[in-house]
């Protein structure tokens, strides 16, 4: 399954810009810039292709019974957003539920343009005590990777700086729904 991914990813023109390090056993992996439906497609291939389960959290409504087994299929975890709970905190229980676990997250939490990231990302590593690593699609290089990962040290400005400076070179796909200052 893994080398069909891999000749479909390659078919549609795309390379590897880099594999993650494997010394971990969990993972946020922070995907952006998100502004096409695409990115979605070319982000599962070449996890796929790399041989990684990549999961999501997704609110618990998508999983009605008619769509969830498609969601459960391409690694969605239900979070319930309706109650009045922390969701970083129900996410790092879930994190915490698992021996080892890859959570893709798109911080612009659209593919319109926003004028800053969600934070809980960040939030739910520095509880977790597991790195961030920085996924990307490069459209003009037609090139997918994890060219970065970064643990949290609590200094949120900081390491979004960090985090900003990565992404400033990367072309999304279209490049005016993305805004280069995340924070």
């Amino acid at each position: 399954m893994i080398n069909f991914f891999g000749f479909l990813f390659k078919i549609l023109g795309w390379s590897d810009g880099g594999t993650p390090d494997k010394s971990e056993s969990k993972y946020i992996v922070v995907v952006a810039p998100h502004t096409s439906n695409l990115d979605f497609v070319f982000g599962i291939l070449y996890a796929y292709q790399l041989g990684f389960k990549i999961r999501y959290f997704a609110k618990s409504q998508l999983f009605h019974w008619s769509t969830a087994w498609f969601f459960k299929f391409f690694g969605g975890i239900p979070v319930d957003r309706n109650k009045k709970n922390n969701l970083v905190s129900q996410a790092v229980e879930i994190i915490d539920s698992y021996e080892n676990l890859i959570i893709g997250i798109a911080p612009e939490g659209t593919r319109k343009k926003t004028k800053k990231w969600k934070t809980g990302f960040y939030y739910m590593a520095l509880e977790a005590k597991i790195p961030i690593a920085l996924a990307y699609l490069d459209y003009k290089e037609k090139k997918a990777g994890i060219g970065k990962v970064i643990y949290p040290s609590g200094d949120i400005e900081k390491d979004f700086r960090i985090i900003e400076e990565f992404y400033s070179t990367i072309h999304p796909k279209h490049p005016s729904l993305y805004n280069k200052k995340i924070i």
